[in-house]
């Protein structure tokens, strides 16, 4: 394939997050290009998008946790998994 036949994709993504994809990536060898290629790849062959959106089991039993505690009278809500361990660690 020449490269004009290629074409450049721009996203903005959470710093954070792709400092622990790059790992997880690095680690793997792989590169984002080479992710994002064999992603559009799959979308491609199968016509939709090779996995579903939803949340894991912990991710959901997570934000169920939130919304309950944010019914409490705690100050401000809890919005994150980090602002939840910090008001379980209180005293």
């Amino acid at each position: 394939m020449a490269l004009s036949d290629k074409k450049r994709i721009q996203v903005k993504i959470d710093s954070h997050l792709t400092e622990e994809v790059d790992d997880v990536l690095n680690t793997l060898g792989l590169s984002p290009t080479a992710v994002i290629t064999a992603l559009y790849t799959r979308i491609a062959a199968n016509g939709g998008i090779p996995f579903d959106f939803k949340m894991t089991d912990q991710e959901l039993i997570n934000q169920r946790l939130r919304s309950a505690l944010n019914t409490l009278p705690v100050g401000s809500p809890i919005t994150t998994d980090k602002g939840l361990e910090e008001w379980l660690d209180e005293e």
